[in-house]
């Protein structure tokens, strides 16, 4: 793990309460969690959808790539489950039969 990714884990830590005991990651209010992306790192959601289970997967991404990525439970509970840096988009394949 890079320096940037530890450093933005040990930031959300110092910043969010742990909420649920066995919860994986650094957890605590959703809201806090995008607020403080935001004013931190310039993090928004770029992405999102429903996992299996029923939770919110969220991807943050600021213009200068660094990442987050957020699971929330419907009570508000969120954690980090991952962070990195040098994130790009990936253009969306051209739509029609393939070629």
């Amino acid at each position: 793990m890079s320096r940037a990714s530890l450093g933005v884990c040990a930031a959300v830590a110092a910043v969010l309460i742990s909420a649920a005991a066995g919860a994986e990651g650094v957890c605590g209010s959703r809201q806090a969690a995008l607020d403080y992306l935001l004013s931190r790192y310039r993090e928004v959601p770029r992405a999102m959808g429903l996992a299996a289970d029923g939770r919110l997967v969220e991807l943050l991404v600021a213009p200068n790539g660094s990442w987050t990525l957020l699971v929330s439970r419907a009570d508000g509970l969120a954690c980090v489950v991952a962070t990195g840096e040098a994130w790009e988009q990936v253009p969306a394949p051209p739509e029609g039969p393939p070629a």
